[in-house]
């Protein structure tokens, strides 16, 4: 009994450790780096770089080297700071050949984003959504008393009683079979939020992955399908966010990192993206009158894209990362700690997640070093037993955390706790 108590306060030990070790030292040793924003500029054509500096001040600067103030930054980037430049009178509406008014720049400018976490959610996501009544006669939308169970059918279940009702779920059930969906379904998105301009409903990938939209009007199952080959691609994450000014309802994103716009008008436009993982980096992009930018941030770059209107391709940047943790201070860490768990604060999903150490050959010289001292320390005290065998095994796979657990735990003076 005592062997097993010893092994069970080592191992909640070696998870705390995990825990608290690399979070203190980072704590420690992070420095302030500079943060780079980079857009494009029609007027110089060229991509153009907004730099937050270690000391919280900006640097303005374009790809060739030039510098610009404040003032100068924002008027060669009319589509990010139209309301400065309206405010200040020095919006000019003639941008590269173009009559582009400030109200037009303002409307038409739309943001979308998505971060591995975000897919990582979709994975644990509880399957249950409203679907809300597009014509209630209402100008607000009204969240609804049931909640539809989307996976091997559509199942509504009262959110007060708990009850199924039969009728509804065989109606919508039946709706999208009728118009071609094959069950269960492999993924769909929506937005469960009230605060909207209006509803466009579910959109979800059949077995087949074909893409369908759901709404719901006046009570009864409307069923869209999109005649679009994505037979090739697997999706991993759907995005659903209404604007009443935008051509489009949403996005996906393929596990190959290409992005697909879901327009109004039953297609798809499809953006080919380079050096994108989405279960690791994060995307941004801002479609505006000008252009379409796209931006994707990796541990170690910053790859920006620009598409025209038809999505083709036309110029990339890309910037180097400075990690927070750089040099000795990184290799000192990623010696000591062979892995670190930590929780996700900024996930709705809240869950705990391990990252392993970037230099794995490091990690196990210092792994062999603090396995020497244990024994030269055991071999010291005389304390050497038959969990010693044991307590290598731990050292060896959790480093630091089971040989501070352990010299911690440890009678030296004469060994007969843990015998």
């Amino acid at each position: 009994m005592k062997l097993y108590s010893k092994y069970l306060i080592v191992l909640i030990a070696v998870f705390s450790f995990s825990i608290i070790m690399p979070y203190f030292y980072s704590i420690i040793f992070i420095e302030n780096t500079s943060k780079d924003f980079v857009y494009y500029s029609e007027i110089i054509d060229d991509f153009a770089v907004s730099t937050f500096t270690q000391n919280r001040s900006f640097i303005y600067r374009d790809k060739a080297g030039n510098t610009y103030t404040e003032k100068e930054f924002k008027q060669i980037l009319p589509q990010v700071y139209v309301r400065d430049l309206v405010l200040t009178n020095s919006y000019s509406e003639i941008i590269n050949n173009r009559i582009i008014s400030a109200e037009d720049m303002i409307k038409y400018n739309f943001y979308l984003s998505a971060r591995a976490k975000n897919i990582d959610e979709e994975r644990i996501r509880i399957k249950l959504s409203p679907v809300f009544e597009t014509q209630s006669g209402s100008a607000n939308l009204t969240m609804p008393v049931d909640l539809a169970r989307i996976g091997k059918d559509i199942t509504f279940i009262n959110a007060r009683t708990r009850e199924i009702d039969k009728e509804k779920s065989e109606h919508f059930t039946n709706e999208l079979i009728n118009k071609g969906f094959t069950f269960p379904v492999k993924l769909y998105g929506t937005n469960p939020d009230v605060r909207k301009p209006y509803d466009v409903g579910t959109f979800l990938l059949d077995k087949n992955n074909t893409l369908f939209r759901l709404y719901m009007v006046k009570g009864k199952p409307v069923v869209e399908k999109y005649n679009t080959n994505i037979s090739n691609e697997e999706i991993i994450y759907i995005s659903i966010r209404e604007n009443k000014y935008a051509d489009f309802y949403g996005f996906m994103i393929a596990k190959s990192g290409n992005i697909f716009l879901i327009n109004i008008n039953h297609t798809l436009s499809k953006i080919t993206v380079d050096n994108y993982n989405p279960n690791k980096d994060t995307m941004r992009i801002n479609i505006n009158p000008l252009h379409i930018l796209l931006n994707i941030s990796t541990d170690k770059y910053q790859y920006t894209y620009i598409y025209d209107k038809n999505y083709n391709l036309l110029k990339s940047y890309s910037l180097d990362i400075e990690s927070s943790l750089s040099g000795y201070r990184l290799d000192i860490y990623n010696m000591l700690f062979p892995f670190s768990i930590y929780h996700d604060a900024y996930s709705a999903a809240g869950y705990l997640k391990i990252e392993k150490t970037e230099n794995l050959l490091l990690s196990a010289v210092f792994i062999i070093f603090l396995l020497c001292i244990y024994i030269v320390i055991c071999r010291y005290f005389k304390s050497i037993s038959k969990t010693t065998v044991i307590d290598i095994f731990v050292i060896a796979l959790s480093g630091i955390y089971g040989f501070t657990a352990l010299i911690l735990l440890q009678n030296f003076k004469k060994d007969t706790l843990w015998e």
